[in-house]
């Protein structure tokens, strides 16, 4: 019998046969060793001499889909309620920011519906927002996400955009100068 085996000492496999010398109990074994060609561990050989070359490895599996989870809008550091309009001055840039719950890294997008011209710093996660106009514009925030299970995702908030001087009457505590 012989069989392939690297043996210490040496830098290719070597081929050796078992030598039985009195078969059953206390079998002893000589060893004799014989450089061979390198043979791969991926080929073996099969019976009939023809080479076995065992399949390709699977591909590796695609990273598991992403999701944006639910998105949570911040103006000027309050969390907004969805349905009650937002409170802001004509003409001063207020903070808009967006959180969400999921592991996406999304793109995003701010624009008022109708033809109000909103004024949008960048479009990304936190930005400024600035109302030209009085009266009551309707701002979409979407959000975007090519490998997101949940893409997209809109959400709209309703404004009330007062004059400077509705403002200072409705809110003494804050006076713009």
């Amino acid at each position: 019998m012989s069989y392939i085996k690297l043996v210490a000492g040496t830098e290719s496999p070597t081929r050796y046969t078992k030598i039985i010398r009195n078969p059953g109990a206390g079998t002893k074994y000589n060893r004799t060793y014989q450089e061979t060609e390198y043979v791969s561990r991926y080929t073996k050989t099969v019976v009939g001499g023809k080479d076995y070359i065992p399949p390709a490895p699977p591909e590796p599996l695609p990273p598991p889909p992403t999701t944006i989870g639910a998105p949570t809008i911040y103006i000027d550091d309050v969390e907004c309620v969805y349905g009650q309009p937002i409170h802001v001055p004509v003409n001063t840039p207020v903070n808009a920011a967006v959180t969400i719950t999921g592991d996406a890294s999304p793109s995003y997008k701010w624009e008022a519906r109708g033809s109000y011209p909103l004024l949008v710093g960048q479009q990304a996660a936190t930005t400024t927002l600035t109302f030209p106009e009085e009266g009551g514009p309707t701002v979409t925030m979407t959000i975007t996400d090519s490998t997101a299970t949940d893409s997209p995702i809109t959400y709209a908030m309703m404004f009330y955009v007062a004059s400077q001087q509705e403002w200072e009457i409705l809110h003494p505590e804050d006076k713009l100068n």
